[in-house]
Parts: C-alpha cells; sequence; structure tokens
C-alpha cells in the first residue's frame, strides 16, 4: 500500500529536513537520501533503484521522464509495511527501506511503485490535490499508472495482479479514517504497544481539532 503524506506539523517538517540534510547519492539525476541505512544496505538499494528506474527508462520512456520531472528526489526511510508514499511538502517520493531490501522485491515492483508515487508529483503540479473527497479517484489514477506501466515491463505478472487488486479496494479504504487504520498498522508492524498508539492519536486529533 502507498499513499499521501498528509500535511503535518512544523516538527515533522523540520525532521524531513533534517534527514535530508545528509549529502545525497545520485541516480539518474535524482538524488537519493538514506539516512538510516548501513552501508551494505545502502549497496543494496542503489542498485535496486538504479535497476528498477533503468528498466523503467528501457520499457516506458515517457513515464520515466515524468518520474524525473515530477519528483525532486528519493528518500529511503521506513521499516514497517508501507512500500512508499510521497512527500507533497518536500516533493520527494519516499520509498520503504524494507521494501527496497526484501529478498521478494522485483524490479518491476520497484519501478511500478515509483511511478505510483510520481504520478502523485504530477497529479499536485497540475493543483490537484489529496483531499478525502477525490483522494480515492487520485488514487485510481496513480494505480492505474503504475498498471501501465507493469503492463510493459517483463517478468511482471504479480505486480499487474497486485495493482489490479488494488483497483478493487473500495473508496473509505483512502478516507481518513481508512489512512488512520493504515497508520495503526504501520505502528503495530513497528511494534508499537496500543496504549501509545491510542496516544498518538488522541494527541494528532487534539492538534488538528
Amino acid at each position: 500500500m502507498s499513499h499521501v503524506q498528509r500535511p503535518g506539523s512544523r516538527l515533522r517538517s523540520l525532521f524531513f529536513r533534517l534527514l535530508m540534510l545528509r549529502k545525497p547519492q545520485r541516480l539518474h539525476g535524482m538524488p537519493v537520501w538514506m539516512p538510516l541505512s548501513t552501508a551494505a544496505e545502502k549497496a543494496v538499494i542503489l542498485r535496486r533503484l538504479d535497476d528498477g528506474l533503468g528498466l523503467l527508462k528501457n520499457h516506458s520512456p515517457a513515464r520515466y521522464g515524468r518520474v524525473l520531472r515530477s519528483c525532486r528526489g528519493l528518500l529511503i526511510l521506513g521499516a514497517d509495511s508501507l512500500r512508499a508514499s510521497f512527500n507533497p511538502e518536500q516533493v520527494v517520493c519516499q520509498i520503504g527501506e524494507k521494501f527496497l531490501l526484501a529478498a521478494d522485491t522485483t524490479l518491476p515492483a520497484v519501478a511500478s511503485t515509483i511511478t505510483h508515487e510520481a504520478t502523485h508529483g504530477w497529479l499536485f503540479s497540475l493543483g490537484i490535490g489529496y483531499d478525502e473527497p477525490i483522494r480515492h479517484r487520485v488514487e485510481q489514477i496513480c494505480i492505474r499508472a503504475a498498471l501501465r506501466v507493469a503492463q510493459k515491463l517483463p517478468g511482471a505478472e504479480d505486480e499487474i495482479d497486485r495493482c489490479r487488486r488494488q483497483l478493487t479496494l473500495a473508496a473509505d479504504t483512502f478516507s481518513d479514517a481508512g489512512l488512520d487504520r493504515m497508520n495503526a498498522q504501520r505502528l503495530r508492524d513497528l511494534g508499537c504497544p496500543e496504549w501509545l498508539i491510542r496516544l498518538t492519536f488522541r494527541l494528532v486529533r487534539k492538534r488538528t481539532a
């Protein structure tokens, strides 16, 4: 699953800026930040990103060009179940470190995931946001973009099936409540106790009230 990060606090924005202060690597002309990865992990991540972007470039050059135009860079971060998300404040695709390091992650999965998130960036550049009333339609556009790419890639049968399953998700999956459920599960994946999850959401609701 992937989604757009909803506008956060100044503290969270500062957190992302601090993570991106480190000198990035560069792939295909884009900066790649890997602030929490070890040297060995960085080598694996860079190879997979390079190969995935190369696959996209060879089989779908128009989508590849849109990725480069729509994202200022790639931030590799996250040890939970979320594949990726788009950060509209920093205009970067955040891709899960766990996803990129997983033995069963394929190059078509990398290419289609980047395509999905870059499509969010493209829509933002057109003035199309991520407000709840249009969120399901926005996700449908991004999923279809990833599906069209996957259909052009060799060995992408699993990714094609995954995209088609995502197209059947109910609209309330992407509602505010649905994203809250998704984020709560991400915290559980990281081992957070239920009391801490409840406290986190209580504080978020109080701040946004």
